[in-house]
């Protein structure tokens, strides 16, 4: 693999990462959020508590994506 295929390749895993965060993001956001009254009206019956469960994993994923992100960034400067 030459070093423009790495970088290349880097490009694209950071591309994807970026969107990846927002997601994540997004999804702890929307978890965390909303009554139980709303959430039955869309047709889901989880607890307050398992929906703050399911937002806490999605920020810690959000977390780990961030700090993958900084990583395969510093990577990128790097080969340069």
């Amino acid at each position: 693999m030459s070093k423009t295929d790495a970088i290349d390749f880097i490009r694209g895993k950071i591309s994807d990462m970026e969107i990846t965060l927002i997601t994540r993001i997004g999804m702890q956001k929307v978890w965390g959020g909303g009554t139980d009254a709303s959430w039955r009206a869309v047709g889901c019956f989880k607890s307050k508590a398992d929906r703050l469960k399911e937002s806490e994993t999605h920020g810690r994923i959000a977390d780990k994506n961030r700090r993958e992100l900084e990583m395969f960034k510093s990577v990128l400067e790097y080969l340069k």
